[in-house]
């Protein structure tokens, strides 16, 4: 663009390129590249703000801001992330999740550092990549797993994990399954064991599955029992009624303490 070609005829001239007017030149040739979708000079026009700004700070150049150092450190993190969302758009996933890494480092804002982290698992996630996954939730949750606004992505970091090696080969990874299953509820305690939202709904459902396996393991084969006797017989019809309403009682309080009631229609 002719706005392009200025800015470059000018990058030669020192002054300007020890001025704000420099940054904000990058930062509009940036953008004009994002308009019409040239992601990969996009990518790389911020990724060139973003250090320049760095080095501004450093050599404590003045702007007509009343405080140039937070302009240009905002500057900064705010190229990081534009970065970050360009090497996802133009496919370089080395570096995406490279600035996004980086963006999460400086962003003081915890809110947007813990989204950028979360993207990184999205990505993961879509690749198929579940050790790096594994990584990428535990840093996660290491960073910013007990902030408040954060308790359903916490559980779900462990629910996830269980859903998809159960997907990718449930009999090979039969403990690390068991285990995450059961990660996944002292998780929702370790957040407070909220009832009735997504956290609880997503601990109920592997709770409800223990409970379901004992249920197919030690009740259903009774029916199969043959009885020589009627005592026998009634000894047998005692104990299924017994162990009927042990589970039905096991439902209810599983209802109960997660409070989804949904499942006591099972």
């Amino acid at each position: 663009t002719r706005a392009t070609k200025e800015m470059r005829s000018k990058a030669k001239d020192k002054p300007f390129l020890h001025s704000p007017y420099y940054l904000n030149a990058l930062w509009r040739t940036a953008l004009s590249y994002s308009n019409v979708y040239d992601y990969k000079s996009a990518q790389k026009t911020f990724a060139r703000l973003a250090d320049d700004a760095k080095n501004y700070q450093k050599l404590a150049l003045t702007t007509d801001n009343e405080n140039p150092a937070k302009f240009f450190a905002d500057r900064r993190i705010s190229a990081l992330y534009q970065t970050a969302t360009f090497a996802e758009l133009n496919r370089d996933i080395r570096s995406a999740l490279k600035y996004y890494q980086r963006y999460a480092a400086e962003e003081p804002d915890q809110k947007k550092a813990a989204d950028s982290l979360w993207y990184i698992t999205r990505m993961y996630r879509s690749m198929g990549n579940l050790r790096k996954l594994e990584g990428a939730y535990s840093n996660w949750r290491a960073r910013f797993g007990q902030n408040k606004e954060n308790v359903a992505k916490y559980v779900y970091s462990y629910w996830d994990l269980a859903k998809l090696y159960e997907k990718k080969d449930a009999r090979r990874n039969r403990r690390k399954i068991a285990k995450l299953k059961s990660d996944t509820q002292k998780a929702w305690i370790t957040v407070g064991s909220p009832k009735s939202n997504e956290a609880a709904k997503m601990a109920v459902e592997f709770a409800f599955e223990k409970v379901d396996q004992r249920y197919r393991k030690k009740f259903i084969p009774i029916k199969g029992k043959k009885t020589r006797t009627p005592k026998q017989a009634g000894d047998a019809l005692r104990a299924l009624i017994a162990k009927g309403k042990n589970m039905a009682t096991e439902y209810l309080l599983l209802t109960q303490t997660y409070g989804n009631p949904e499942y006591s229609l099972a």
